[in-house]
C-alpha cells in the first residue's frame, strides 16, 4: 500500500512542481523584444530580440496581463553577434549586463548605460564600432574581456567604483589613447595587451597603488607613463575624440537625448588643455532627434553617417570642406542645404534618401558628385553646379531620382563637353550652360 500511495503522490508532487516552475518564470515579447518574466519578484530580464531594428530600447518596466516587471538585467548572449544593431539606450533599472551580451555587435556604435551596476565577461567583445564609452558612475564591476577588441574605442572613464581591472578588459582595443580613472587598485597583465596607441593613465584625486605604479611599462605594454595627472571631466552636453598632438576635437556625441536644437562649441577644455572642436565624428548625430545644428567656423569636417536620419531640416556648412559616406542620408525633413564654397569633397551617398530636397547648388570647389550621392532623392528637381572645372560626374549619382530633371552648369559648352558624365545621368534632362547665380 504505501508503494502504491507514493507511486501515486509523486506524479502529483512533479505536477506542482511543474506548476510551480511555470508561475515563477515564462517568456514575453514585447514589442519585439522578448523577456523572461519572474513572477516572484516581479522583475524581467532582456532575452533578445525579434526584429532586425538597427536601434534598440530597453525599457524600465515591461507590463503583461495588467501586472508590471522592473527590467533588472540583460540575460548573457541576449543580443550576441547580432549585426544590425548600432545604438542600444539602456534604462536606470537595469543593473547588470550578462556575460557575452553584446559580443560581436560588429556595428554597435553607441551605449547609454543608465544605472548599470555591473559588466560581466565579455559583454562588448569585438565590438570593434564602439567609439566612446561613458560608463555611469553607478558601475562598480566590469569583468574578464569586457571591452576587449573594441578596435574604435579611443577614450574610457572608469567611475569612481570601479577600483579593479579582471584581466584582458581592453585587450586589442588598437585606437585606445587614455585610461582616466577615479581610482584604481589593480589591474592585470593582460588588460590593455595589443592596446598599440595607448598613451596615457591618468587619474582624478590620490595616488593609484603601488601595485599599478611599480608594474608601470610592463603592464601597459609601451605606455609613455603619465602617471599622477589631476584631471576634470568638462561639464559638456557632448562628447569628444581628442587629438592630443594637434590640441582638436571632434563632436563624437550628446548627453541629452531628447534634444532637438544643438549649437556646436567652438572649444573645449580638458585636463587644463583648451582643444579647438574643429570636426562632427562619424556617427555623432545618427538617428538623432536634431532639427537644428548650428556650427562655427572652425568645423571643418561632417564625418560618415554622422547625421543619418536625423530630423534636421536645413544646414549651412559654413567652412566644411568634406562631407563623409551617408552623412545626412535619410535626413526625410531636409528641404534646404547651403552648401559653402569651401565643401572640396563629398563622399558616397551622402545625401542618398534625403526625400523632401527639392534643389542644391554645389560648392564650385566640388570637383566630382560620387556614386549614390543623391540616390532616392525622389524630390529633387535640379542642381547648379558652380565648378566650371568638375571633372566627373558618375553615373548612379542620381539613382531614383525621378522627377530630377535640370542641370544648370555656370560653364560654357565646351567646358561642359570636358567633364566625364555618363549618358544615364543626362538622359532626358535638360543641360542648361552659361547659368548665373
Amino acid at each position: 500500500m504505501k508503494k502504491r500511495k507514493f507511486a501515486v503522490l509523486l506524479p502529483l508532487l512533479l505536477l506542482t512542481l511543474g506548476s510551480c516552475n511555470q508561475d515563477l518564470a515564462s517568456d514575453e515579447v514585447v514589442k519585439d523584444i522578448s523577456f523572461t518574466i519572474n513572477k516572484k519578484t516581479n522583475e524581467a530580464s532582456v532575452k533578445g530580440l525579434n526584429s532586425s531594428q538597427k536601434v534598440v530600447e530597453i525599457p524600465n518596466i515591461v507590463k503583461i496581463d495588467g501586472t508590471s516587471y522592473n527590467v533588472t538585467s540583460i540575460d548573457k548572449s541576449a543580443f550576441a553577434s547580432n549585426t544590425v544593431i548600432e545604438k542600444v539606450i539602456i534604462p536606470n533599472n537595469v543593473k547588470q549586463i550578462g556575460d557575452q551580451s553584446f559580443a560581436r555587435c560588429t556595428n554597435l556604435r553607441y551605449v547609454s548605460f543608465g544605472g548599470v551596476e555591473k559588466i560581466d565577461n565579455f559583454a562588448f567583445d569585438r565590438c570593434s564600432a564602439l567609439v566612446n564609452v561613458e560608463l555611469p558612475e553607478t558601475l562598480n564591476y566590469i569583468g574578464y574581456g569586457a571591452f576587449r577588441n573594441c578596435s574604435s574605442m579611443t577614450d574610457i572613464f572608469l567611475p569612481s567604483n570601479v577600483t579593479k581591472l579582471n584581466g584582458y578588459t581592453f585587450s586589442g582595443d588598437t585606437k585606445l589613447r587614455n585610461v582616466y580613472a577615479n581610482k584604481l587598485d589593480s589591474v592585470s597583465a593582460y588588460d590593455f595587451e595589443k592596446a598599440s596607441s595607448l598613451k596615457g593613465l591618468y587619474y582624478k584625486s590620490g595616488q593609484f597603488s603601488n601595485q599599478v605604479n611599480e608594474k608601470g611599462n610592463e603592464y601597459f605594454l609601451g605606455l609613455t607613463a603619465n602617471y599622477g595627472v589631476n584631471f576634470e571631466k568638462e561639464n559638456s552636453d557632448y562628447y569628444f575624440v581628442y587629438d592630443n598632438e594637434t590640441k582638436t576635437c571632434d563632436v563624437s556625441g550628446y548627453k541629452k537625448l531628447d534634444q532637438t536644437t544643438f549649437e556646436l562649441p567652438e572649444t573645449t577644455t580638458f585636463m587644463g588643455q583648451t582643444y579647438a572642436v574643429d570636426g562632427i565624428y562619424e556617427f555623432a548625430f545618427y538617428n538623432s532627434n536634431a532639427t537644428s545644428i548650428k556650427l562655427t567656423k572652425n568645423i571643418k569636417m561632417i564625418g560618415a553617417y554622422a547625421l543619418y536620419g536625423s530630423k534636421i531640416t536645413s544646414f549651412d556648412t559654413l567652412e566644411v570642406n568634406s562631407i563623409g559616406s551617408y552623412a545626412f542620408a535619410n535626413c526625410e525633413k531636409l528641404t534646404n542645404f547651403n552648401m559653402a564654397d569651401f565643401v572640396s569633397g563629398v563622399q558616397t551617398y551622402a545625401f542618398s534618401s534625403c526625400t523632401s530636397l527639392k534643389d542644391i547648388t554645389l560648392s564650385k570647389n566640388l570637383y566630382m558628385i560620387q556614386s549614390n550621392v543623391f540616390a532616392n532623392c525622389s524630390e529633387l528637381t535640379s542642381i547648379v553646379i558652380k565648378n566650371t572645372k568638375m571633372s566627373q560626374i558618375n553615373d548612379s549619382a542620381f539613382t531614383g531620382c525621378s522627377k530630377f530633371k535640370t542641370i544648370y552648369f555656370v560653364g560654357t559648352e565646351e567646358e561642359w563637353s570636358k567633364i566625364t558624365v555618363s549618358s544615364t545621368v543626362t538622359n532626358g534632362r535638360e543641360v542648361f550652360c552659361n547659368h548665373e547665380i
